[in-house]
């Protein structure tokens, strides 16, 4: 749509010469002066251009006398000054912009002439689009947080950017799209035209150590900046070095070498204003760029602005960008510099200005220097005018306004000159500015002047506005308030109810009053309420958090209703939460009963924490007990509290002066967290505290802290006000909040709460938080990450990440605090009883034991009142006590709480303690004495002074993060040291550190002293070789020695420990099955020890492992490996003397000779995935198990991870042995190791197949189960009880191989729930008598009649008569009605147990069933016996009466002594009859005895002669003939013309194409006559299929592959598949793999893998799908159908989440061009298989970028039109009939919209979309008219 301020320039006339192009220019040129008038001129002949020509030639010349320049030999051809429109704008022009607004993801970016255009994040720099793609795939970016345009562009910079292209928005008007892109801005440029002087804009690719590699998109160039050379930018933009990736930049080309390929910048502002363009760097028209300095000549002053010539081309400057200031005007020949706007590529038009201020790089263009949106000017005169343009007036003495001619009146102006001359005045409001053109855009309309609203930021949430409704829909109403302002009424705000039909009540065209709900600026929404109880409402507004004062009622309305409350919305978006138990007397009642999506509710804030922005309500009373923040709380206040109540974990306190409640958790009585409970003890009500701090509120009242640290850290000013403050890499004192697994959660005064992930948390490795620290602790947390949009944060607790920040406290000052503090709260407990208790410690005392357990000892100190002592199992080493023994122990400890004293029983910790007492002289400060460590806590060690009952508490180095499970380090309990003095407290208690070492004062070494150090170590250890470094570390320690380790860290199957007094590299580990000897199933062994635990184990091998560590680098020691020692902490092992050898491990490679099949081991659990586990069996030994040799219970197959739990072990047997990779394979089925017959196993559906279950097995076997053998009561279809992957029980029936079992599900054979067996599983036909009644299914139909399994072992044959009553002449039709499978019931008519042969009936008289053909089956029924042989008779007499001669039968038994019988068939008019002749009663030669054969390959009927004499006179498949009569000449002659006629037919019948064939020599001559055709071919192997000839089948198809012509290649590929789906029925998995290698040798590939992933869908095998979709994406990663059709797979068994992560994985690897149609395609699955609203979102993304894409709107349409959401179909119509398509998409679109209100819609809706339609084709009429 043209704007009527810029209407279309002239067109630009194309002739064959190059006079006529060169005059055809210049005559478009002055067209395109859109200040000059244009008349309407009509399409001129030649003789009319010509003289047109003429008289613009003449008029150039006169313009040149009068002093202005003649523009013919230029080459840009610039005559006038220049105005940009939309019309004129094409793709890949330059231009020059000012940034005006920034978003998270693009900029609204102010074009020369009042234009603006839009630059979204992915055009801004190819560097920056990368850094997105690794942001959202979760890639390493280096702890950067996510790259966003505010961090890196600013409002007022100057951009070089290029259109991309002009759009038309849904409102009609155009928008340009901008790139910034370097490679576009950039692209007419190479390296080898650089030349130093110029100025190229780039953006920072990577950060190097002295500099930036910058990006200037110029193909092979490489580009340098040092940091040097950024400092004065740096400082002018007042930015923090290092610059970001993807930072614009404007850069100077200081130097190029190495011949144009690689380049040196400058970004100095300084430099940059003095960059002026010279002739000497060549530069072209196209190598020209905006924003390039350039010293102009001008050549022609003109009303309207300036003509200049620069570097040989001519250029325009409007007079709006001429300096105003300026005190004389310009003149022809003066020199200016000038800075270059926008180059046209198709005209050569070039735009300057002169304005200093566009390229000024010290300082940004003042965007807010310019007047508020709305401002209006009674008294602004025109100071120029613009013919058909629109005026300039002067706003104020320094601002410009420019009105467009659209913008001067309501009216249409006929004459701007006329109506609006210079110096008169006119009213004017401000509706934009033009920060690049330096002025305001303004009306003159008095409809603009007068509206209320001209922006969305004129509104205020709350504000009571009146408007006019404008449509109404079901989802709500559309309301407009001004020209410019709409907003939305949405369903529920219609009224205080939920309206079923809004339309009933309001209509188009009404006023409505509604309240402001939200004012979403940037998405430009607007929420209004119409609800009587809000507009009404005389309660406070709630807009803001700030606002929120605990104690305010304010109206809301319920957003969303849960189990746990409601959550309530006022106004600007401001939510709380409504707890359950605030509301009222129904609080037990479910909310979803009380309340509604909504309903509005009066609440009372109870507290609000706006940084946070969280807000609890209630709707009780204020006096209803609820508690409630203090009125004078803030974070950071010293208060005074009163205790008034003591719970077990916390104190209730009320501030003095005060009735407010608070409390004080327990954990925030002291930093130090052993001494919490000891100080809670001390309190009683009533008890007043000084010097409480308020540290966050809650809603169960104000939370007051007095941890030293949380105190000193507000103090000092290290508090979060709001989540601004949260930066990274600020360090904060906080406490630990919750512990889970997977992290810890931290907080910190003010209520902000923060996450330290697992890996976040510790210095080392650790599997569970939980473990490492306890809630209430005091931490310093670093910030690692801010999320400023969803308002959370990460944090690291890593020692080594987290200095304690401003305090030079020492460990002996943390330790003389903890002590001091213990010793008083002690001394005030035992005060009341009379005696200090403190006095006891280290003291020597009688006991008596009261208990005795594995974890330790009990005992009874009288001495100690009624203190219980208790002394752990380490403690009592050397003793051997029994209950009632007395003896002494040493106090180490006391719990006055808990009424606990720790107490030691070891020999020669008492024998330490000497009688003679150490002189007091020695105890001060500096002594140094001698001692022995009695145990160890988390911030010292307890060691016993020699000769003395005295203690001492010596530092340890100690982190509050560290946490109170640390274990004893490098220390033992009994190891003899020295210590010195470094202080003793007022309570007695002596503070020491190990001799030699400083307390204070010692230097930290910087970090760079460590790195020097370090890489001086490095470089001496490098001199040694690798086979040295072993040496000396084996020679440390010796196999078989008793050391003693402490465990670092717990692994998945053993503990790292490291060797004391062995240096710290004598690193070990301790597999799980060498911690304990006797382990019981289910037992952990690893779970009661931790992390500093030390404990005695013996060394029984060494393991080496390669390292990665900074001193041995693959390229500095390659093949390094590190000695570590496998350590056992058995005890038979431990304590073994001198044959301990042969516990010693053998070789790595030889650990596993010392086991042998059917031997059980324990195995400790790993891991467990969905068809195996995996364990560990001793150190380097490995096992797996199995998903079937689990368990001999199904269940526990079902959920392995809930029985098998990790770490923990289990007993198995082991069924063979891998020795290449050492594993073991185990089993733990009781009975079973090896698959034999009789066996009852685990199964696992594989694949179902006519006729029978294929199953896994254990041991990696292949079961399949028959009909018969799949339940004791057969079923019509039995398959369909078993699904794929499906587990079960199955019984061993035949075991011919590992891959070939025959098994049964049958529930009386597995051991089942004893049932009635309705069908036998017959061993033998003797267990079948005459006349039983069975049931089988059948397995053939073929000539020789229908053939039905009763079990596995026993089948029956059942002649054609006897299958059914009615008469069918080809046995072919018989087929359909037995298919194989079917279920049948059959009487037994005869058994033969000679010949083991079954004759069944499927008859209803015998079997009591219909019959198994319909009665629609239309075929006749057969004749009863009786009824034939009665008409037989019948005939014979009337032959007789008419003197015909009587048959006679001769035998010549010498003449014809075949020994077979042989029939002839007389055929009457009724139907074919058969005559028996009564066989001889000699015994014939040729007797058919050896029963029948069974088999799927049966080609001939084995039938006795008494069979044969029981066979139905008309059975079709026997054929029995009369011994020849006498026949006469004529019947001689008519029978040899039969048999002619009848040969004759059966010639053409081999001749005919169409007749099927029959047997296997048919197939033969028909793939003889055409041995390329493909579908013979396949009919060939499927008649052998249908036989049960796998192997015949495979050879016919080996047959056609070697047959079928090479040029044939479709005939061969249907071959291929043939084959592979054959081997796929009816063969193995490595069968099938072989055919489909050689399948790829011979086809394409991606054919072939397309055609078996096909196959493996087709026949349920998802697992196999998968793996084989895995390897074609990587094969044919650039294939997008491929990655289509595997998201298709994954969408159909419902793994979205792999499908989404799947079309990630495409963009990686698919072509730019793809994309589009990839997303649109994985959005068709969504509405289809997935989330829709998912779907919805993939389309609108795709049509944000590319809204004319008609094929992508096509496809949404069809997916909105099948969901059935009729708004949202509306909704797409109207969008892309709005769009400026082609005439035949707009057709086609408006001929679906209207079909669609056809059927979905109502009259109404229809007569819509045609006066859409008819305004449409009314707008391209007028358009055509125009044109």
């Amino acid at each position: 749509m043209e704007d009527d301020a810029f209407p279309r320039g002239g067109t630009v006339q194309k002739t064959d010469t190059a006079d006529r192009t060169t005059h055809s220019r210049k005559d478009a040129y002055q067209q395109d002066n859109l200040f000059m008038p244009r008349p309407d001129e009509k399409k001129k002949g030649k003789k009319q251009r010509k003289k047109k020509a003429e008289k613009t030639a003449e008029k150039a010349k006169r313009e040149s006398e009068l002093g202005e320049e003649e523009e013919g030999s230029l080459p840009n051809l610039v005559t006038s000054v220049q105005v940009l429109s939309y019309k004129k704008l094409v793709s890949g022009m330059p231009v020059l912009g000012c940034v005006k607004e920034v978003s998270d993801c693009d900029l609204t970016v102010s074009l020369p002439d009042g234009l603006i255009g839009f630059a979204q994040i992915t055009r801004i720099s190819d560097t920056l689009t990368q850094a997105l793609q690794e942001y959202a795939e979760g890639s390493d970016h280096t702890g950067e947080d996510m790259p966003t345009l505010p961090k890196l562009y600013r409002p007022g910079m100057m951009v070089r950017c290029v259109i991309a292209e002009v759009v038309t928005s849904k409102s009609g008007h155009p928008r340009i799209l901008l790139s910034l892109n370097p490679r576009d801005v950039n692209q007419g440029l190479q390296g080898t035209a650089l030349k130093p002087g110029m100025v190229l804009s780039g953006s920072v690719a990577s950060i190097e150590d002295h500099g930036y590699t910058v990006d200037l998109g110029v193909k092979g160039l490489r580009a340098f900046l040092n940091r040097a050379e950024t400092e004065e930018y740096l400082q002018s933009r007042q930015m923090d070095a290092p610059m970001r990736r993807g930072q614009p930049l404007l850069c100077l080309v200081r130097s190029v070498v190495s011949g144009g390929r690689s380049v040196n910048l400058t970004i100095s502002p300084t430099l940059l204003q003095k960059a002026v363009a010279k002739e000497d760097l060549d530069l072209t028209l196209d190598t020209l760029t905006p924003g390039t300095l350039v010293e102009a000549t001008v050549t022609s002053v003109q009303d309207h602005g300036v003509l200049a010539e620069f570097l040989g081309f001519t250029g325009s400057i409007s007079r709006v960008h001429v300096p105003t200031k300026r005190s004389e005007p310009y003149r022809k020949g003066q020199k200016v510099k000038a800075c270059i706007l926008y180059i046209h590529p198709t005209t050569k038009t070039v735009a300057l200005s002169f304005q200093s201020r566009l390229w000024d790089g010290r300082t940004l263009v003042d965007v807010q220097e310019f007047p508020t949106i709305g401002t209006v000017y009674k008294k602004a005169a025109v100071i120029h005018v613009w013919s058909g343009i629109g005026v300039t007036l002067k706003l104020s003495a320094e601002t410009r306004g420019f009105a467009a001619v659209s913008q001067l009146s309501d009216q249409p102006v006929e004459s701007i000159e006329t109506t609006f001359k210079l110096g008169t005045q006119h009213s004017c409001r401000v509706i934009n500015c033009s920060p690049l053109d330096g002025q305001a855009i303004v009306s003159l309309k008095k409809s603009v002047i007068e509206q209320p609203f001209l922006r969305l930021q004129d509104l205020k949430p709350g504000q009571v506005v009146e408007g006019k409704i404008t449509s109404v829909q079901p989802h709500g109403i559309m309301v407009s308030l001004s020209n410019y302002v709409r907003g939305v009424v949405s369903k529920i705000h219609l009224a205080d109810i939920i309206l079923k039909n809004p339309a009933k009540k309001f209509n188009e065209g009404d006023k409505i009053k509604c309240r402001v709900l939200n004012v979403a600026s940037e998405g430009r929404h607007l929420a209004l309420t119409h609800k009587r109880t809000l507009l009404s409402s005389k309660l406070p507004i709630l807009a803001s958090y700030q606002a929120a004062k605990p104690g305010t009622w304010a109206h809301g309305f319920v957003l969303a209703v849960q189990d746990f409350g409601c959550i309530v919305m006022f106004y600007n978006n401001v939510k709380g939460l409504l707890p359950k138990r605030e509301m009222g007397q129904d609080a037990q009642e479910d909310p979803r009963k009380l309340f509604y999506k909504g309903q509005v509710v009066k609440c009372r804030v109870m507290s609000c924490h706006p940084a946070q922005e969280k807000l609890t309500l209630s709707l009780k009373p204020e006096n209803s007990g609820t508690p409630v923040a203090a009125a004078d709380f803030e974070v950071g206040k010293m208060v005074d509290v009163e205790v008034t109540e003591v719970k077990p974990d916390s104190l209730g306190v009320k501030v003095q002066g005060s009735d407010t409640p608070g409390f004080l958790p327990m954990m925030h009585l002291s930093d130090h967290q052993e001494n919490c409970p000891l100080l809670l003890s001390r309190y009683s009500a009533g008890d007043v505290i000084q010097g409480a701090m308020y540290c966050c509120s809650r809603a169960t009242g104000s939370m007051v802290t007095l941890k030293p640290s949380l105190k000193k850290a507000v103090t000092s000013g290290q508090v979060v006000e709001t989540f601004s403050d949260l930066e990274a890499d600020r360090v904060l004192r906080g406490w630990v909040r919750t512990v889970r697994p997977f992290g810890v959660f931290v907080e910190f005064p003010g209520g902000w709460v923060g996450l330290a992930p697992k890996a976040a948390v510790s210095d080392r490795f650790i599997e569970d938080c939980t473990s490492l620290f306890e809630e209430g602790q005091s931490v310093v947390a670093k910030v690692t990450e801010v999320d400023g949009e969803k308002q959370r944060f990460l944090v690291s607790l890593k020692p080594s990440e987290c200095p304690l920040p401003g305090e030079g406290s020492t460990a002996v000052d943390t330790l003389e605090s903890l002590l001091s503090e213990r010793d008083r709260a002690v001394k005030q407990l035992t005060a009341e009883k009379g005696a200090d208790l403190l006095k006891q410690l280290g003291k020597v005392l009688p006991a008596t034991v009261t208990n005795v357990q594995e974890a330790g000892m009990v005992l009874s100190i009288p001495d100690l009142q009624d203190l219980t002592a208790v002394a752990s199992k380490t403690h009592c080493e050397g003793t051997n006590l029994n209950v009632g023994d007395s003896t002494s122990v040493r106090i180490l400890h006391l719990d006055i709480p808990n009424n606990i004293a720790e107490v030691s029983l070891r020999p020669d910790l008492l024998d330490h303690a000497a009688k003679e007492k150490t002189k007091k002289g020695k105890m001060k400060k500096g002594g140094e004495l001698a001692c022995t460590v009695l145990d160890a806590k988390a911030k010292y060690l307890l060691v016993g002074v020699d000769g003395s009952e005295g203690l001492a508490f010596v530092t340890r180095k100690w982190h509050p993060n560290h946490g109170s499970n640390v274990g004893l380090g490098d220390s033992q309990v009994g190891e003899k040291s020295k210590i010195r003095v470094v202080k003793v407290t007022k309570g007695g208690g002596v503070i020491a550190v190990p001799a030699g070492k400083k307390a204070e004062g010692k230097k930290e070494k910087t970090g760079e002293e460590k790195n020097r150090k370090r890489k001086r170590d490095e470089s001496q250890d490098t001199t040694e070789t690798c086979e040295e470094d072993r040496q000396n570390q084996t020679e440390k320690i010796k196999i078989g020695e008793v050391v003693n380790v402490v465990v670092v860290a717990k692994a998945r199957d053993h503990f790292e420990v490291k060797i004391t007094g062995h240096g710290h590299r004598q690193e070990g580990v301790v597999h799980m099955s060498e911690v304990k000897d006797d382990v019981k199933e289910g037992e952990a062994p690893m779970a009661k020890f931790h992390q500093g635990s030390v404990v005695t184990g013996r060394v029984i091998g060494v393991s080496h492992k390669k390292v990665k560590s900074l001193k041995s680098l693959p390229f500095s020691r390659p093949g390094f490996e590190e000695v570590v020692y496998d350590v056992s902490l058995r005890e038979s092992r431990v304590k073994a003397d001198t044959d301990f050898e042969k516990f010693l491990l053998p070789e790595e490679k030889l650990r596993t000779e010392g086991y042998k099949e059917d031997q059980t081991v324990m195995f400790y659990v790993q891991s467990v995935q969905d068809s195996h586990v995996h364990v560990s069996v001793s150190p380097g030994v490995q096992g797996k198990l199995d998903l079937l040799s689990l368990s001999d219970k199904v269940q526990d197959l079902e959920d392995p991870s809930a029985v098998f739990k990790p770490k923990c072990g289990y007993l198995g047997t082991i069924t063979s042995i891998d020795k290449e990779t050492s594993t073991l394979h185990l089993s733990r089925l009781e009975k079973a190791t090896k698959l034999s017959p009789g066996l009852v196993v685990n199964a696992q559906v594989a694949k179902k197949v006519p006729g029978r279950l294929v199953l896994s097995l254990p041991f990696g076997g292949k079961g399949f189960a028959d009909l018969t053998d799949l339940s004791d009561s057969y079923s019509s279809n039995p398959l369909s009880v078993f699904k794929v992957n499906q587990l079960l029980r199955c019984c061993i029936l035949e075991c011919n191989s590992k891959r070939h079992v025959r098994v049964s599900l049958r529930p009386s054979r597995v051991g089942g729930k004893a049932r009635k067996v309705k069908d036998p599983d017959y061993e033998t036909v003797e267990d079948i008598v005459e006349g039983d009644i069975v049931r089988g299914y059948v397995e053939d139909c073929n000539k020789h009649g229908v053939f039905a399994a009763l079990s596995h072992k026993v089948k029956g044959r059942v002649q054609y008569r006897h299958a059914t009553a009615y008469f069918v002449r080809k046995q072919e039709n018989l087929k359909k009605y037995f298919p194989v499978g079917k279920l049948v019931t059959a009487k037994v008519l005869e058994v033969s147990y000679k010949s083991s042969h079954l004759e069944l009936s499927f008859l209803e008289k015998d079997t009591g069933v219909p019959d198994p053909l319909p009665n629609t089956c239309g075929y006749p029924l057969r004749t009863p016996k009786d009824q034939k042989e009665k008409k037989r008779k019948e005939r014979g007499k009337e032959k007789e009466e008419k003197g015909g001669k009587k048959r006679k039968v001769e035998r010549d038994s010498d003449a014809d002594d075949s020994g077979v019988e042989v029939a002839m068939m007389k055929s009457t008019d009724e139907e074919e009859e058969s005559v028996p002749i009564k066989p001889s009663t000699s015994e014939p030669r040729l007797t058919l005895t050896g029963g029948f054969s069974w088999g799927d390959d049966l080609a001939v009927s084995k039938v006795t002669a008494q069979e044969r004499e029981s066979e139905d006179e008309d059975d079709a498949e026997t054929e029995i003939s009369q011994p020849p009569k006498k026949k006469s000449k004529k019947e001689r002659e008519e029978e040899r013309k039969a048999n002619d006629k009848e040969l004759y037919k059966a010639e053409l019948a081999l001749l005919d194409e169409d007749r099927p064939p029959q047997s296997a020599d048919d197939f033969d001559r028909l793939v003889l006559s055409s041995p390329d055709s493909s579908i013979l071919w396949l009919r060939y192997m499927a008649f052998h299929l249908h036989s049960t000839e796998i192997d015949k089948a495979r050879t016919v198809a080996e047959r056609a592959l070697k047959t079928i012509s090479f040029r044939e290649e479709k005939e061969k590929l249907n071959v291929w598949v043939a084959l592979m789906n054959l081997e796929n029925m009816y063969s193995t998995e490595e069968s099938l793999m072989a055919v489909f290698q050689r399948a790829l040798q011979h086809n394409d590939a991606l054919t072939i893998f397309k055609q078996l992933v096909n196959i493996y869908k087709r026949t349920g095998k998802t697992q196999a799908t998968d793996q084989l979709y895995g390897t074609m994406v990587k094969r044919f990663r650039d294939n997008k159908d491929t990655w289509i059709d595997y998201g298709q797979f994954l969408m159909e068994n419902k793994r979205a989440e792999a499908a989404h992560s799947l079309m990630q994985r495409s963009f990686k690897s698919l072509d730019k061009k793809d994309h589009v149609q990839v997303i649109s395609r994985f959005a068709v699955m969504e509405f289809k298989l997935g989330d829709v609203e998912r779907g919805r979102t993939m389309f609108e993304n795709i049509l944000s970028n590319y809204p004319r894409q008609v094929s992508i709107w096509s496809v949404y349409l069809e997916m909105l039109i099948k969901t059935g959401d009729l708004d949202q179909v509306r909704v797409a119509f109207d969008r892309v009939t709005a769009l400026n398509l082609s005439t035949k998409n707009m057709k086609g679109f408006f001929k679906r919209y209207l079909e669609f209100e056809k059927k979905h819609g109502d009259e109404n809706t229809v007569s819509v979309v045609k006066r859409k339609a008819m305004e449409y084709v009314e707008a391209k009429v007028g358009d055509v008219s125009t044109a």
